[in-house]
């Protein structure tokens, strides 16, 4: 709930992410990168520390509105948007496409 992901680009291949939610009423925050694993194929590793989690880029909108991240484990995924809003039609269809 009320989650935001400010990410700035270092490097061509590196972004810094600041991600916060609110979780019982209580602001959490993180930083880390994330590093390109293989230029060109949407991998990439979110780096924390000594902590690193692999996610893929399953789907992008062609204008860059919104995407969908996932996990190789298929346990997990984000939808991430320009937008703090999103049509309920292509939100639904995103979800279905992140399971």
């Amino acid at each position: 709930q009320g989650a935001q992901t400010i990410d700035t680009l270092l490097e061509p291949l590196v972004i810094e992410l600041s991600e916060s939610c609110l979780i019982f009423g209580k602001n959490i925050t993180s930083n880390s990168k994330a590093v390109a694993t293989i230029p060109g194929y949407g991998n990439w590793t979110n780096v924390n520390g000594p902590a690193r989690a692999p996610y893929w880029v399953v789907e992008m909108d062609p204008d860059y509105q919104w995407a969908i991240l996932g996990q190789p484990s298929r346990k997990g995924f984000w939808i991430i948007a320009r937008n703090y809003t999103i049509d309920k039609a292509l939100f639904d269809r995103l979800v279905a496409r992140g399971k």
